[in-house]
């Protein structure tokens, strides 16, 4: 017997206010792709919603960061 989970939805509430958890600053980071810095194709695993990205397999044109 299988069951059709196609339908099923779930609410998720966030509340800033109430943090379940903390993360040392030591452990923070953050990570830039050469493709955001330079400006090229980077990765859209959503495809972007145009046929163009969905015929990349799943990547679409990124502008360059603006690190000014």
């Amino acid at each position: 017997m299988s069951t059709d989970h196609s339908a099923a939805t779930a609410r998720l509430l966030v509340d800033p206010d109430d943090p379940v958890g903390a993360v040392d600053r030591r452990f923070l980071g953050v990570g830039v792709d050469l493709a955001q810095v330079a400006g090229a194709r980077f990765r859209d695993p959503t495809g972007g919603g145009t046929d163009e990205a969905a015929a990349t397999g799943g990547s679409a044109p990124v502008e360059p960061f603006d690190f000014d």
